[in-house]
């Protein structure tokens, strides 16, 4: 994994610190939302604030990027000392972010009847959550010095399928 074994190599002066999270998607027995993952990210960097001295800069990718736009505006809507935490913030990096949800029917298939068929569904390009919390997130760019890049792809890939075995 490159920010684990390259980016440190590269770039000695920073220190990089990976966050994750349970990404399963089938047989998966996790019923947390992206407000729960929010809020344990939140937590996660309470423990890590004293050491926080330097500009922070985030990389997140696809779901990560959602929890981190979820993380941010409810640290900014707190009104807790938490707001320390977004004043160092330089920049985010979004790679692959469904800021305006997905097509992911495929990915319905493989949740349905488990208990993150709900995440899932909140990805969703018809669901309201998605544009609402990219409006909420776009009004701290307005109060804070944060820069946003957004990196997405731009052709067609493939996506996952699921076959259905005959017995």
């Amino acid at each position: 994994m490159w920010l684990r074994d390259q980016l440190p190599m590269d770039l000695p002066f920073v220190r990089s610190i990976i966050y994750g999270y349970d990404t399963r998607l089938t047989n998966s027995q996790s019923f947390k939302g992206i407000n729960d993952l929010a809020f344990a990210l939140i937590e996660d960097l309470r423990t890590v604030r004293k050491s926080m001295n330097s500009p922070v800069i985030f990389l997140a990718h696809s779901l990560g990027g959602i929890v981190l736009k979820r993380a941010a505006v409810n640290i900014a809507n707190s009104g807790s000392g938490d707001d320390q935490l977004l004043s160092r913030v330089r920049m985010i990096c979004f790679f692959g972010v469904p800021n305006q949800g997905m097509h992911n029917e495929h990915l319905l298939a493989m949740v349905e009847g488990q208990a993150n068929q709900e995440l899932v569904e909140s990805l969703s390009s018809g669901a309201g959550y998605l544009p609402e919390l990219d409006i909420q997130f776009s009004g701290l760019a307005v109060f804070r010095t944060i820069r946003f890049v957004s990196v997405y792809e731009t052709k067609k890939s493939l996506t996952t399928r699921v076959r259905k075995c005959l017995a």
